[in-house]
């Protein structure tokens, strides 16, 4: 019979790592990185080294929260409990009047939720060493390129998304943009990879490079190129993924596009 404590191991073991890569990430990080490319490393230790490198920096930006809940604050009432029991008094001839205020004041603040509290992001800190470095799997020809590798597809595919989420969890540091500049340089000539998993992975990508850099740093072309290929991948993409994500696309560009 299977020892109880050994059930969870490996969730133990993941979440030991996290902790780690969140406490001294720069140590964690390296470790990590030279885990994923070594040529050793079986798939699974190198989608596991990917898998902690995106869920620290998730814990590291404020985005996971501990325990991995999202907490989310109540939403403010549109109408304090005091204006409530002040219309309740009102005359009965003023009635009318009163909800048309109420009603005003609703519209007013439809959907407004409170500012956001500014947080200090400490991915900051490490958002280079760990993003760059990763970006090697992605460069044909170079020494640690994944396109050779048994599982290439499976390795290039989750690879962008875990420059995907790191991109993400760097929004509001400095220098996020050039993340997303290099994310949209890796990812640009995958969009057209014969694997559907890549393609999705690529569309992915895509959508964050949109979501996180400013208009002005593309060029006309860029914009234009981008719009062509996402109507051509909604249109006659066979992967139905594809299809889809080339939407989301449309949906975050829907200015581009």
């Amino acid at each position: 019979m299977l020892d109880p404590l050994m059930q969870d191991f490996d969730a133990q073991r993941r979440g030991i790592l996290v902790a780690l890569a969140a406490m001294q990430p720069r140590k964690l990080v390296a470790y990590l990185i030279e885990a994923f490319f070594h040529e050793g490393s079986s798939t699974g230790t190198k989608l596991e080294a990917l898998d902690v490198l995106v869920a620290a920096s998730a814990e590291l930006s404020g985005r996971n929260p501990p325990g991995g809940k999202m907490v989310k604050e109540p939403k403010p009432h549109l109408l304090t409990e005091q204006r409530r029991s002040t219309f309740d008094r009102a005359p009965a001839a003023a009635a009318d009047t009163g909800r048309v205020s109420v009603e005003k004041t609703r519209r007013w603040g439809y959907r407004r939720s409170r500012p956001a509290v500014p947080t200090r992001n400490a991915f900051a800190e490490v958002s280079r060493e760990m993003f760059f470095p990763l970006t090697r799997g992605l460069i044909v020809g170079g020494h640690f390129e994944l396109f050779s590798h048994p599982d290439a597809s499976q390795l290039v595919s989750q690879l962008l998304l875990a420059l995907s989420a790191l991109a993400e969890c760097s929004q509001n540091c400095e220098g996020s943009t050039a993340l997303a500049l290099e994310l949209l340089a890796c990812s640009w000539p995958l969009r057209l990879s014969s694997d559907a998993a890549v393609r999705r992975s690529a569309l992915v990508a895509l959508t964050v490079c949109l979501l996180n850099v400013p208009i002005d740093r593309l060029s006309g072309s860029d914009v234009e190129n981008i719009a062509d290929f996402v109507q051509q991948c909604k249109d006659t993409d066979p992967d139905a993924g594809c299809r889809g994500a080339a939407m989301e696309l449309t949906r975050a560009g829907h200015a581009l596009c």
